[in-house]
């Protein structure tokens, strides 16, 4: 009976039945491959997360930059992760990557979104969103019934517009780590209808005229139990938090400090518009 086990063991470690967790994606792959080992990715992270949903496997690890070029595609948003399911799906880096193989998906010398994620339940960790540019230079656009978690080693960054656009409603983001960083007009926008949860992370260095680190649209929600938001910078007001009529602003833990605006009869860091 140990032999047979053994030989049982042997053969699902050779054919990866024990491996098939992961699916690996990379601008040097293919998506011909079989993607579940690391030197055999897919190519495009459409592919990645198609096969994810299909075949209940709940991590997507991005190894190097991915673009518009290795997606191969030509719209207005470069990457776009769209399905109805209740599994949460992380999508990461390795962890110690350096160099060529850190994970960036970028919309450098476009004038595209870079990513949209729809209705699906989303973390990503060790991961960098940017270069979204011109009218719609937006880092992460989320829509549609999404749950989005950016988690920790993840960074949304240098992108012309918003980093975080939270548009549509029943939308739920949440921010358990990693930064909202340099984004020229509004680290995290919260549309009307949705919530936006921070525990942990920092959002810095964003500008805008109005409302430059957090944006808290009518009927928007957040809450903040920890992180935090600083050295943001509003042409106009608001560098830190703005809060539209009727939306909610709770802050229970975090810090929105040191934010910086220049109309100097609103508070910097915090207003509540009545």
């Amino acid at each position: 009976m140990k032999i047979v086990f053994t030989v049982l063991l042997l053969f699902f470690i050779c054919t990866g039945i024990f491996a098939q967790n992961i699916i690996y994606v990379s601008a040097r792959g293919n998506d011909n491959n079989t993607g579940l080992i690391e030197t055999s990715p897919l190519k495009t992270l459409s592919a990645a997360f198609t096969r994810s949903v299909r075949n209940n496997i709940n991590i997507i690890t991005v190894i190097g930059r991915l673009d518009i070029n290795s997606e191969g595609v030509n719209r207005d948003i470069i990457f776009i992760l769209d399905a109805d399911t209740p599994m949460e799906i992380l999508i990461t880096g390795k962890p110690d990557a350096i160099g060529a193989e850190r994970a960036i998906i970028s919309a450098l010398g476009t004038n595209y979104i870079c990513l949209n994620i729809e209705n699906a339940r989303i973390r990503l960790e060790h991961i960098e969103i940017s270069g979204g540019a011109g009218e719609y230079g937006v880092g992460l656009f989320i829509t549609e019934k999404a749950q989005v978690t950016l988690g920790e080693g993840a960074i949304v960054k240098d992108n012309e517009r918003f980093g975080v656009l939270i548009s549509v409603n029943d939308i739920i983001f949440i921010m358990d780590g990693g930064e909202v960083r340099n984004n020229n007009e509004t680290g995290v926008f919260v549309g009307s209808g949705n919530t936006f949860y921070m525990k942990n992370g920092i959002i810095t260095e964003n500008r805008a005229n109005i409302a430059a680190g957090v944006f808290v649209g009518e009927n928007a929600r957040f809450e903040m139990s920890g992180g935090s938001i600083t050295r943001n910078r509003a042409n106009d007001a608001v560098g830190g938090v703005f809060v539209n009529k009727r939306g909610v602003f709770i802050n229970t833990g975090g810090t929105v400090s040191n934010n910086f605006a220049r109309r100097t009869n609103l508070n910097a860091n915090i207003y509540r518009m009545r």
